[in-house]
């Protein structure tokens, strides 16, 4: 049973209150300043540990944990999880970060231990300090999402080491050079993500928001996991006639794609016209 902050028919719950974006934390605040609890704890850490509808709900997000986000840390809600393990047995989906500040992260072994349960995962925010440890076993995770100006090349690896034998979908935003938050490396780092071995059952790849799209599309089209997936999303990111190229040069090996997305692209017309004629379901968007 998934089950929403306000009493109405959803299928999430958010806290704070999705239908009070803004005053949502505010009133969470006021009820923890009301019972005069745990001055300590973090507002909504208690918010959620008091939470009478918690044992009924499968799908939590995570919104502001405090009025200042671009300078908080999301912790004190991975240690919740880690900490109250039992309390949160069945939780399935998790969404860290649904703000449009850069809330920062911290290491997420400990959650992971703590949750193995986990079918969906999506971060979003700053990814200062961002990892994940290492060797992680998720058996049951499908979705991994990661939304951020820059990733470092530390979590790549840190997500290479994950154990994953059931994830389906892999969305990563790589991010962009000369961000407060940049992406740190290059695509060597990007490439041993690229393996069946590694993700046996995934079909849905997304590695977006980026500057290296030629060289992300070129590694996608000789990597071994191409073959398995339905759909590859490539948007957001600098792919240029290199890159559209390259998969015009494999077109065999992109022919069974459900969905192709190169929204976003720096590609050309007359380009764009010859990836029309591929035969797959294809969207593109050129801003070039």
């Amino acid at each position: 049973m998934k089950k929403d902050y306000v009493e109405s028919a959803s299928d999430k719950k958010r806290y704070p209150d999705a239908e009070d974006y803004n005053g949502g934390y505010e009133k969470i605040l006021e009820t923890f300043e009301e019972a005069d609890d745990d001055d300590d704890m973090n507002p909504v850490v208690w918010y959620i540990l008091n939470d009478p509808d918690l044992p009924n709900i499968t799908d939590i997000t995570i919104g502001e944990i405090s009025e200042e986000m671009d300078n908080e840390s999301y912790e004190p809600i991975i240690d919740m999880f880690a900490e109250n393990s039992e309390k949160f047995a069945h939780v399935d989906t998790l969404f860290i970060g649904d703000s449009d500040s850069d809330g920062w992260h911290g290491d997420y072994s400990s959650l992971f231990a703590a949750m193995p349960q986990l079918k969906s995962l999506t971060i979003r925010g700053s990814s200062k300090d961002l990892s994940f440890g290492s060797s992680a076993y998720l058996p049951n995770l499908k979705h991994l999402e990661i939304i951020c100006r820059g990733l470092s090349s530390d979590l790549l690896k840190d997500i290479s080491k994950l154990k994953l034998p059931n994830l389906e979908e892999l969305i990563l935003w790589i991010g962009k050079a000369g961000n407060l938050q940049s992406f740190d490396g290059d695509v060597s780092d990007i490439t041993p993500l690229l393996s069946k071995k590694l993700f046996p059952k995934l079909r849905v790849l997304g590695l977006l928001y980026n500057e290296i799209g030629d060289d992300i599309a070129i590694a996608v089209m000789a990597s071994d996991l191409l073959p398995q997936l339905e759909e590859l999303h490539l948007d957001a990111v600098s792919l240029s006639d290199k890159g559209g190229q390259a998969l015009l040069d494999n077109v065999a090996k992109i022919a069974h794609l459900k969905y192709l997305n190169l929204d976003i692209n720096c590609l050309s017309l007359e380009m764009m016209e010859k990836l029309e004629g591929l035969g797959i379901k294809i969207s593109m968007a050129n801003f070039a």
